[in-house]
């Protein structure tokens, strides 16, 4: 009698313990799983790559946040320009700046100004429209607040709504305006509060970063934005401009301040 039955086959690569029926699932060789030394060699590749490309970001972001500086000063700078437009070619006046208010006329960086408790706007603060209650005044050419202030500011004293600078009364930005005041380099100082914008035989700075609070600067103190009388905005690289010195006429070198970027 011939035996029909199939003699068992070897196992070749399937598993020997395989039960008729029932489905077979691959086993891949051990080697071709990650080991934990496998996987702490990837991570240390990605940690590396990551602190490669790290300064690139920020680098990244930081001339972001200058290009968005200095389109803000290129609105306020073309919201001068209307503003002396509509006023006999006179530029935004200052209260700081006008020898009959300030004993010793200085920068602004206040864009509501208070006389006898009374808040009206002031410096550039006069471009922008319908102030916060309950300062007055104001022409309606800068609509967004955040157009005064620069994100790349450290000092959140100078920051937009930040908790200890809300946009109202009394409040900081973050561009300083000339507001007329004018130096030379052998420190003389000529205050000319009611200046006109035609007055003007070259190209000089309007408003700039603010520059005159020990430890408060933008762009991670490489520099300071400026926006200029012929409507142009840019960046100037500079060490931190040091404040607090008098000069011969008793007025801080503040004021010297702006020759940096006519030089």
């Amino acid at each position: 009698m011939i035996n029909t039955k199939q003699s068992p086959q070897p196992c070749n690569d399937l598993p020997c313990s395989r039960i008729p029926g029932v489905p077979y699932r691959k086993h891949f060789p051990k080697s071709a799983i990650f080991t934990l030394i496998e996987l702490l060699v990837v991570i240390a590749i990605i940690a590396i790559l990551a602190a490669m490309l790290l300064p690139a970001l920020n680098k990244a972001r930081e001339q972001a946040k200058k290009s968005a500086c200095i389109s803000n000063l290129k609105q306020l700078g073309a919201g001068a320009v209307m503003y002396a437009g509509d006023s006999d070619d006179v530029l935004p006046y200052s209260t700081y700046c006008d020898p009959a208010v300030s004993s010793k006329p200085q920068f602004s960086y206040r864009p509501f100004y208070s006389a006898n408790n009374i808040f009206e706007c002031d410096n550039l603060g006069r471009l922008f429209g319908s102030p916060p209650s309950p300062v007055t005044g104001g022409t309606d050419i800068i609509k967004n607040p955040q157009v005064y202030f620069c994100s790349a500011i450290n000092n959140p004293n100078y920051q937009y709504n930040s908790p200890s600078n809300k946009f109202g009364k009394g409040c900081n930005t973050s561009y300083v305006y000339r507001g007329g005041l004018f130096a030379t380099k052998e420190s003389s100082v000529a205050i000319t509060y009611k200046l006109k914008l035609s007055l003007y035989q070259k190209r000089a700075a309007l408003a700039a970063d603010v520059y005159t609070i020990v430890g408060t600067y933008s762009h991670s103190g490489e520099g300071y934005s400026a926006v200029f009388t012929d409507g142009s905005a840019g960046f100037r690289r500079m060490s931190l401009f040091v404040d607090g010195l008098l000069d011969s006429n008793g007025y801080y070198n503040r004021t010297l301040f702006w020759n940096l970027f006519e030089e």
